[in-house]
């Protein structure tokens, strides 16, 4: 369906296409890759989260309560980009080289950067701009710049999706973790050894080593 009502829409304007991935979704690669296949020039992601915000419990209805009713509402705002991050992220790594433009969650310059460092090419805000006004944009540009300098990147393509190859299996971390462990040990033995030397008489230490018996 993703397929068929993007291709309709990118034949029947002249502008750039981008098509908005909902979180709501097992997969939001598989919606990506439709919209890809059905022409869009790009996706962002994410679109707000169902949720239902709380329960009256004096008068036992869902909020908002809205003439004596309620439906699950587009939650969004900070507490969403974890979940905004993690689905850029897979979007990205299914489709390499592909245009995404983070969404979820940006109230300053390090917020946005971590959508560029997770492989988004471009990053929007709509939240944070309602409750923090439109100065926020200077932040936003002044801190890529600061961190840009910092890091040693020339262009902002140089920080796009360069936090993804960080990214591996639960399995490979635990093995990981185990020879980590198996290093670890190893240097306290061999640390252990050495406390060990001139412990004793250094002469018969000596010839213990050098003894020839054979």
């Amino acid at each position: 369906m993703v397929r068929e009502v993007t291709s309709w829409v990118v034949e029947a304007c002249d502008i750039p296409v981008w098509s908005k991935m909902t979180p709501n979704i097992t997969d939001i690669s598989v919606p990506a890759l439709a919209a890809r296949e059905g022409g869009a020039h790009g996706v962002s992601a994410i679109n707000t989260i169902l949720a239902v915000t709380g329960v009256n419990l004096k008068t036992l209805r869902p909020l908002p309560t809205i003439a004596d009713g309620s439906i699950p509402g587009g939650y969004s705002g900070q507490a969403v980009k974890p979940i905004a991050l993690r689905m850029v992220k897979e979007i990205c790594l299914a489709m390499p080289g592909y245009s995404v433009s983070g969404i979820g969650g940006v109230w300053n310059a390090e917020h946005a950067i971590e959508f560029l460092l997770m492989g988004a090419n471009t990053v929007q805000v709509c939240t944070g701009a309602m409750l923090l006004g439109y100065d926020m944009v200077q932040d936003l540009c002044t801190g890529l710049s600061d961190f840009m300098d910092e890091q040693g990147f020339t262009s902002v393509e140089q920080v796009v999706g360069k936090s993804l190859p960080y990214f591996s299996t639960h399995h490979d971390l635990v093995e990981r973790q185990e020879a980590a462990r198996r290093a670890k040990a190893e240097a306290r033995k061999a640390s252990s050894r050495d406390n060990t030397w001139g412990k004793e008489n250094i002469q018969d230490e000596t010839a213990a080593l050098t003894t020839n018996e054979g």
